[in-house]
């Protein structure tokens, strides 16, 4: 798209294997982002208060979530099983037995993390001004994550030649809202397996390190 030069698919090429959760990942990541699509408050908060541009916004797929994410893959057909090693899909104790809800309470971004062509990993803000103790879990567990999930954005290690590390999601949405640069967030604080893969992945690119402002940046 920035060169003008169209790319014929390559017929020859294998269509990617999707597992069960994998579908389940892909088809959240639509129903979250329709969600923020219709939502007056959700483009209010990312767009005016935030300033992302629309465009990352749909092209990064960003969702929204509204509680009803259980609701829907049932209605889809999906199994409860796959939907509970998503990670997406938790079962809660309430009065009288346990019940099967939404991970992501009503009213949070949702970052989908993807790589390599799948959905690896979710993530979440929670855009509510509220009390550190308050906030709800940021992430799905890494029990119920993709094994291979390492960074926000992780697929700009081997698609450019210059690579932006920034600490959180949207210090990658802001990067990207001015051009197209290889970005990659870490999400918290950087892991010894996070620093192996920008040293074998990263060889012989220039890698900048954008942290915070603060004491931890």
């Amino acid at each position: 798209e920035l060169a003008g030069v169209p790319l014929d698919a390559d017929k020859g090429h294998r269509a990617l294997k999707l597992s069960e959760v994998d579908r389940i990942r892909l088809e959240a990541v639509d129903y979250y982002h329709e969600q923020m699509t219709a939502s007056a408050t959700a483009k209010g908060y990312l767009v005016l208060q935030r300033g992302h541009k629309e465009e990352i916004l749909k092209r990064e797929r960003l969702g929204w979530s509204d509680g009803r994410l259980y609701v829907h893959l049932r209605a889809k057909g999906f199994e409860e099983k796959g939907m509970l090693e998503s990670g997406l899909v938790v079962q809660r104790e309430v009065e009288g037995g346990t019940r099967l809800m939404d991970l992501f309470a009503k009213g949070l971004v949702v970052f989908p993390h993807f790589g390599g062509g799948r959905v690896l990993h979710f993530t979440q803000k929670d855009p509510r001004d509220v009390p550190k103790d308050k906030k709800l879990k940021y992430q799905v567990p890494k029990e119920k994550r993709d094994k291979t999930w390492l960074f926000y954005g992780q697929d700009a290690l081997d698609r450019y030649s210059e690579i932006i590390l920034v600490e959180g999601e949207h210090d990658r949405l802001q990067v990207l809202n001015a051009g197209p640069f290889g970005v990659v967030a870490m999400i918290g604080q950087i892991s010894d397996e996070q620093i192996k893969t920008l040293l074998s992945r990263g060889r012989g690119k220039h890698i900048y390190l954008w942290g915070d402002n603060d004491e931890a940046g």
